[in-house]
């Protein structure tokens, strides 16, 4: 006894010594730029039942702690990126959506499915010219987080501040500086403006969608077939809902399900790993419960007990939901009867484990288990349904699935990337000189600089522009990154990190992380804070 009260003393002592050690080095050691760091956020996690099997180890000035097993395929806890302190221990649910957050698709393949099926609506259904049939989907074109002014039917991008960036397209043209300042003068979009007439486009779902208009519009422009931007946003907006709904989505995919999604054995330890500690998990997904219980059975293809998922997996299963009115509304859930595939009529007065719910409200949820406030977190992929209703309203923590964020992080390890940012600096410098007290009156701060010197900073601040355009085509030719606009970010991260405590590409890099992990944010320095 008086040797494990030892043993436990110094182990006590030596995590005590390196949280101390990490907290000084984090603090010394982190750089704020621009574009190095990605807007994420620092984080250490420590566990005290947490295997001997971990180590420390530096990734691009962060510190980490990992679980070093060969059989972790994708499962990476580095990549968890924290907004807001988050812990697990104070969790006693989770929640999840379905689509883009327990399951990743193959993007391509049904992004461009749900671009074909919609674009096929428009022509079929309500009439539009037969040459839209001919229009394909360009997966490098959009990217999420985007806004469609229907007044003047252009497709862009905003930064924090409601400000236009360059990034403004009319079908696919790429409007010029000159024609964006015409457009939007000032570069400011006001509130009631925004309200009125723009648009977001704010999950993966959208990317399709913004494509789909932008091509409309270049036909139509090329073929001089005049047009109502309003209309066209509210047909395209409908056609992709009906998709949606009508069940051909659906139907495609589970005619081909090897197309869209890989099965995924990671995802089953996970959920079960959650459960055995003691947490309450529930499944909250707009679709219908045939095509998830296909697709998860699929998924979890090879696991003993894997087609038994709503009993093992989850303690509560709501389908047809109707996120974001069901955060809003006041109805009672329906049993849904998974054999006959019909809504049972009788109240539901609490629920029972394996059953099959549709319908409902967070009220409801609320009364029959008393899951509520910041005891519960819920994963999902789309801000407006799955995570600003729940945290604004309810006072849930929340997890945002990103897929993007994978992405960008790679891009920003490349070589080409690290030597433009450099290139930028070179640039910024060279303006500080320019306008150092060494080339100016002092007397006579209004008066302009001479004109060799004029030249040279007009010259050197579009060497700048152009580098920072160069840097934002490493992500996305078009639209660049969805997390920075220049120099600030976009609107879409700004709402990510005002409403979202964690975000992450793929919900199984949860797998290695104990269920009572601690997720802190990275210390931020700001401007005027010294280095």
């Amino acid at each position: 006894t008086i040797l494990s009260q030892k043993k436990a003393l110094v182990l006590s002592c030596v995590r005590m010594k390196l949280v101390r050690c990490l907290n000084s080095f984090s603090l010394s050691a982190l750089r704020t730029s621009r574009f190095v760091v990605l807007p994420s956020h620092f984080q250490v996690r420590f566990n005290s039942h947490a295997s001997s099997n971990t180590n420390i180890n530096t990734k691009t000035d962060t510190y980490i702690k990992t679980n070093t097993d060969p059989n972790a395929n994708t499962a990476d806890i580095s990549k968890i990126y924290v907004n807001n302190e988050l812990n697990m221990k104070e969790i006693d649910v989770i929640g999840f959506d379905y689509d883009f957050t327990l399951c990743n698709y193959n993007e391509d393949n049904l992004l461009g499915l749900i671009y074909n099926l919609a674009r096929d609506y428009l022509v079929n259904v309500l009439s539009y010219p037969h040459e839209v049939q001919g229009l394909q989907y360009d997966p490098r074109f959009a990217v999420r987080g985007l806004h469609f002014d229907t007044f003047k039917g252009l497709l862009l991008k905003l930064d924090s501040r409601h400000a236009v960036t360059n990034s403004v397209f009319f079908g696919r043209r790429r409007l010029d500086a000159e024609e964006i300042q015409k457009h939007y003068i000032g570069l400011h979009i006001s509130s009631e403006y925004r309200h009125l007439f723009m648009k977001t486009l704010n999950d993966l779902y959208s990317v399709p969608e913004a494509c789909l208009l932008s091509d409309i519009i270049q036909l139509l422009t090329d073929t001089n077939v005049p047009f109502e931007p309003s209309h066209l946003y509210q047909d395209v907006r409908a056609a992709v809902n009906i998709v949606h709904r009508n069940g051909q989505l659906q139907a495609a995919i589970l005619d081909d399900p090897a197309k869209f999604y890989h099965p995924n054995t990671e995802l089953y330890h996970l959920l079960i790993k959650w459960r055995k500690s003691g947490k309450k998990l529930f499944l909250l997904t707009n679709n219908n419960f045939n095509f998830v219980d296909k697709s998860l059975k699929f998924l979890f293809k090879g696991i003993e007990g894997g087609d038994r998922w709503v009993e093992d997996c989850f303690d509560a299963v709501f389908t047809g939901a109707n996120k974001p009115l069901f955060f809003q509304r006041k109805i009672p859930f329906r049993l849904l009867d998974t054999k006959n595939n019909r809504l049972l009529w009788s109240p539901i007065s609490e629920l029972k484990p394996g059953k099959v719910y549709a319908q409902g409200s967070i009220d409801e949820l609320t009364r029959l288990t008393q899951w509520k406030g910041s005891r519960v977190i819920y994963f999902g992929d789309h801000l407006d349904a799955d995570i600003v209703e729940p945290t604004r309203i309810h006072g849930w923590r929340t997890g945002m699935i990103l897929n993007e964020v994978e992405k960008e992080v790679e891009v920003r390890h490349t070589e080409d990337f690290r030597t433009k940012v450099r290139g930028l600096y070179a640039i910024e410098k060279d303006l500080v000189r320019m306008y150092s007290e060494e080339n100016w009156d002092l007397n006579e701060m209004d008066s302009p600089p001479s004109g060799e010197l004029e030249t040279e900073i007009d010259k050197t601040e579009q060497l700048r522009l152009d580098q920072i355009e160069a840097i934002q085509d490493l992500f996305n030719e078009n639209f660049g990154s969805i997390f920075r606009a220049h120099n600030d970010i976009t609107l879409f991260y700004a709402q990510v990190t005002r409403y979202c405590d964690v975000y992450t590409s793929h919900i199984n890099h949860f797998l290695h992380s104990p269920p009572i992990s601690l997720f802190y944010p990275r210390y931020r320095r700001y401007p005027h804070e010294p280095r």
